[in-house]
């Protein structure tokens, strides 16, 4: 298995690398790629415009097993026009992501769909994506829609039947209960969640404890099996490594795809990313990118001497998937419930602690040449008016040159200074602020005081598919350069970044600190990663003013992959 493993990671690298094989070749290395599914968790399906949605999703095997192919997952609510209210790239570890939405007052009410899949799980005919679907209530716009507009009808009315609350579980091996049955504001509550069948029980499970809404979600109309649209000749690449961009490059006047031509992308930043690819037989480059980014709006463009008769065109990662057609009808029974729990969530907003919520730091990327190569920092020196006279004064390792009246950069090696060495007639790698520069120009025209340091590889270097006789990279004060460069091979675009990794940080209220402060939680308590390797597990939280009953969910896959749902209840008075 560890051999097969390693075989896949290295066959998809040199897809992502070098070349795109044909869904029909593919085929015949089916056994090599396992097919891999996705799951949505949430902590609810009816939210108001002021809650935050939570949300974890998991990467499985076909026997539901954890998925440790992709290295990313994407989670999109969409309308039911099918338009775009988030799109999430998250990052999987041990084949789990989650993430959070919060739900804006400019959100309309209705029924929106969540859904959730991987690169790699676009590729499966039935089940390419996870789906959700959830209520949004907005209680701060007027609903317009009437039991006679024509579309899938869902009411949303009171729970007048007077249910008891009833413990559930579908897998008898695992159960999760509070130590009691009855709680008093602020105070501690601890749940134990027991496993009875041992190793078959082991797995990492969500937990979810929120107040039961007491109101109905009906459906006049049932959903339909919706299906993704997918190019079927298509092979998605799995993300083993980290995050792919794809596209093609294309001959301007024919739109012919056009192979063995190098592209330079740039990540902007501080910590910039920068990174090369060459498109395969059919014209496709592809980019894959493990480090971590903010985002950004990306510059990428084709490097090559005829660059002006070919454009470039990205792939997306979003699906579409049609409209739903569904729309809410609010009953008037509601409205009580409605009014306390607007109240409820604008003094929840005014009063939210940032301290609860931390985001986990990546550490972040450091340039490809790392610190190879000599650095000049040019306030350690006397500052000249030009750029051209501070490569001649201060930076030795490196000159400019006239070819035919065209200014060019070059590097001097001092172990060859006659320039006889095999690749020192190759031009060298310059970029600045991570961005590839084409023409020295635009490097000669820039303020030499807006300039804070120079690094020169001198020796020749090898990036991609490219030979370079080294690399002159150059750092601004502001780190902001933008190319001047126009013309269809050179686009830029926003690219957004993965989601950062968040940890809420429990309320405690054993000291006094909090007294003053109104906690109107209804979400008592969220971990979307609670592992059950042992006979019993226990967490522990805080109630909050907020009284009635409470129900305690347990939901995932063991290890094994058997799915286990299990509910609890208790309240607070």
């Amino acid at each position: 298995m560890y051999k097969k493993n390693i075989f896949i990671a290295l066959f998809c690298f040199s897809i992502a690398v070098t070349a795109q094989v044909s869904k029909k070749e593919v085929t015949n290395h089916a056994t090599l790629f396992p097919k891999e599914t996705t799951q949505l968790v949430t902590n609810t399906t009816v939210l108001l415009a002021g809650e935050s949605l939570l949300y974890k999703i998991d990467a499985l095997t076909a026997a539901k097993g954890t998925s440790n192919l992709s290295k990313v997952a994407y989670v999109t609510m969409k309308s039911e026009k099918d338009s775009v209210v988030f799109f999430h790239k998250l990052k999987l570890v041990d084949g789990m992501a989650n993430g959070d939405f919060f739900i804006p007052a400019t959100l309309k009410t209705g029924i929106y769909r969540l859904m959730g899949y991987t690169n790699f799980s676009r590729n499966n005919a039935e089940n390419a994506f996870a789906e959700k679907e959830v209520c949004v209530i907005n209680s701060f716009q007027a609903n317009d829609v009437t039991p006679k507009t024509k579309k899938n009808l869902v009411t949303v009315k009171a729970d007048s039947t007077g249910s008891e609350m009833n413990n559930t579980s579908n897998f008898k091996g695992i159960s999760i209960a509070p130590s009691q049955t009855n709680y008093g504001k602020r105070t501690s509550v601890s749940l134990t969640v027991k496993n009875t069948v041992n190793t078959s029980g082991y797995g990492t499970y969500s937990v979810s404890v929120r107040k039961v809404d007491g109101i109905q979600v009906t459906k006049a109309i049932k959903n339909t099996a919706v299906t993704a649209t997918t190019n079927t000749n298509t092979f998605f690449i799995p993300e083993v490594r980290g995050e792919i961009l794809s596209g093609r490059v294309v001959a301007i006047n024919t739109t012919v795809p056009v192979k063995d031509v190098t592209l330079g992308l740039t990540i902007p930043g501080e910590h910039f990313i920068y990174k090369t690819a060459t498109t395969n037989a059919s014209g496709h480059f592809f980019f894959s990118i493990d480090e971590a980014y903010s985002s950004a709006n990306c510059v990428l463009q084709i490097d090559a001497p005829n660059k002006e008769a070919y454009t470039i065109v990205l792939d997306s990662k979003e699906i579409e998937t049609g409209a739903s057609n569904q729309a809410v009808i609010l009953d008037k029974s509601i409205a009580p419930w409605l009014q306390e729990r607007s109240i409820q969530l604008q003094i929840e907003n005014a009063y939210f602690n940032a301290n609860t919520l931390q985001i986990v730091p990546e550490a972040p990327s450091v340039p490809f040449y790392n610190s190879l190569g000599t650095e000049y920092v040019l306030d350690d020196y006397t500052r000249f008016k030009t750029v051209k006279e501070t490569f001649i004064e201060v930076v030795t390792l490196a000159g400019v040159r006239s070819e035919d009246g065209v200014s060019k950069f070059v590097v001097f090696d001092a172990y060859d200074p006659d320039r006889m060495a095999q690749f020192s007639s190759l031009p060298p790698l310059v970029l600045m602020d991570g961005m590839l520069i084409q023409d020295a120009t635009e490097v000669l025209d820039y303020s030499p005081s807006n300039i804070k340091s120079i690094r020169v590889v001198s020796k020749a270097y090898r990036y991609g598919m490219k030979l370079y006789s080294g690399i002159i990279a150059i750092t601004t004060t502001k780190g902001d350069f933008k190319p001047r460069l126009k013309g269809d091979f050179i686009t830029t675009f926003p690219m957004q970044s993965l989601e950062p990794t968040k940890q809420i940080k429990a309320l405690d209220y054993t000291s006094n600190s909090l007294q003053r402060i109104p906690d109107y939680r209804n979400q008592l308590y969220w971990e979307p990663s609670l592992t059950i390797d042992s006979d019993s597990v226990s967490s522990s939280f805080y109630t909050s003013d907020v009284t009635g009953t409470f129900e305690v969910v347990l939901e995932g896959y063991s290890n094994e992959g058997t799915y286990v749902y299990t509910t609890n209840y208790f309240t607070v008075e």
